[in-house]
């Protein structure tokens, strides 16, 4: 077996591309094969070290981690959440409670809206957070099924039935807020 001659260009490549870059890449640009390159690093005493795109990903995590979710910061920086998770504990960054309280916060409203978005538009939601679009409507839905009309999940028809004890303000109001009032058919 021929042994490989190594020059003092291929030795100076080895030492600055070892540290951070895969043995993969090391071996390609140097033209030799993986075991050479990790025996020659071992005989240099060359140790892997952390590759510039790690750091540059740190560097923005760091500057993100006081104001973003984990989630959005793996969005942002096109890492996966657990990548994100333990550079984050790798950098002992921590949040105060105030802060974590305030990202939640912030990021639930933006689900909520995202929710009602698609509600309008007739789309079945994402989560299971129930949303509210129209109060009022959901409270008088509410007080017509407790007089005894037949309030359907989602629907605007309510029936109802002779001993309802419906007044006229009743229908009134139910077709300012979109609720159809109709008897109930026997």
């Amino acid at each position: 077996m021929k042994r490989l001659k190594w020059t003092e260009d291929m030795i100076v490549t080895l030492k600055d591309l070892y540290p951070t870059e895969t043995i993969d890449t090391v071996a390609s640009q140097l033209g030799v094969g993986k075991s050479s390159v990790k025996s020659k690093a071992v005989e240099l005493g060359l140790e892997k070290g952390i590759k510039r795109e790690w750091l540059e990903k740190a560097v923005e995590v760091r500057k993100l981690h006081p104001n973003h979710s984990i989630s959005e910061i793996s969005n942002l920086v096109g890492l996966s959440a657990r990548s994100i998770s333990r550079i984050i504990s790798n950098l002992g960054l921590q949040r105060e409670k105030a802060d974590e309280k305030r990202i939640r916060s912030r990021v639930r409203t933006e689900i909520i809206k995202r929710e009602k978005r698609r509600i309008i538009f007739g789309l079945s939601p994402i989560t299971n957070i129930k949303v509210v679009t129209n109060k009022k409507k959901i409270a008088y839905r509410h007080k017509l099924k407790t007089i005894g009309c037949e309030v359907s999940r989602n629907a605007t028809n309510i029936y109802y039935s002779s001993d309802a004890g419906l007044l006229p303000e009743h229908f009134e109001k139910s077709r300012m807020l979109g609720l159809r009032l109709l008897p109930l058919m026997n």
